[in-house]
C-alpha cells in the first residue's frame, strides 16, 4: 500500500520533524519535507516540485516524478541506495555529498552538487546522468575518496 503525504511535511510554525522514516509499499509526496532526518526506505513518487531540508537524507527505493516533470532539491547529505532518481525533465539541486549504496541513474534537466559523490563502501559503483540541460560538477568530486568506477553523462553540457 502507498503512504500518501497530501502536504508540507515539517517545517512552518511548528519546525522540523526528528525523523521521517517510512518502509514498506510506497511513499507519494505532494509538498516540501523538512525534518533533521529522512529515511525513505520504499520507492518515492513526487506529485509537486519537493525540497528535503535535512541534515542527511537517506533514498532506499527509486525516486520517480509523476508524469509531470518535478524539480528535486536536497539540502543536506544524501544516501542513495535504490538507483534511480528520475524527475521526467525537471531540475535537480544537491547540496550536501552524496553517497552511493548501489550502481545509479538520475534523470532529468538541469543538475547541481554541492559536495563530492562517492561510493558508500569500497565496493566500485557506477554514476550516470541523463539529462537535456545543464550540469554543475559537485565541489567535492566524483569518486575521490572511494571508487566510482564509471561517469556517465548522457547529453546536455557541463
Amino acid at each position: 500500500d502507498a503512504i500518501t503525504f497530501s502536504d508540507v511535511i515539517g517545517g512552518g510554525a511548528t519546525g522540523a520533524l526528528g525523523q521521517l522514516t517510512s518502509s514498506g509499499g510506497s511513499t507519494i509526496l505532494n509538498g516540501d519535507v523538512t525534518a533533521t532526518g529522512v529515511n525513505l526506505g520504499n520507492p518515492v513518487t513526487l506529485t509537486t516540485d519537493v525540497t528535503f531540508t535535512a541534515v542527511a537524507s537517506t533514498f532506499g527505493g527509486t525516486v520517480n516524478a509523476d508524469a509531470t516533470p518535478r524539480n528535486l532539491v536536497v539540502t543536506g547529505t544524501l544516501t542513495l541506495n535504490g538507483g534511480v532518481v528520475n524527475t521526467n525533465g525537471g531540475n535537480q539541486t544537491y547540496g550536501g555529498a552524496i553517497t552511493l549504496g548501489v550502481n545509479t541513474t538520475m534523470t532529468g534537466h538541469n543538475f547541481s552538487f554541492g559536495g563530492a559523490i562517492d561510493s558508500a563502501t569500497a565496493t566500485a559503483r557506477s554514476f550516470q546522468m541523463v539529462n537535456t540541460g545543464d550540469v554543475i560538477l559537485p565541489t567535492g568530486g566524483i569518486g575521490l575518496v572511494l571508487i566510482i568506477v564509471r561517469v556517465l553523462l548522457l547529453a546536455g553540457r557541463i
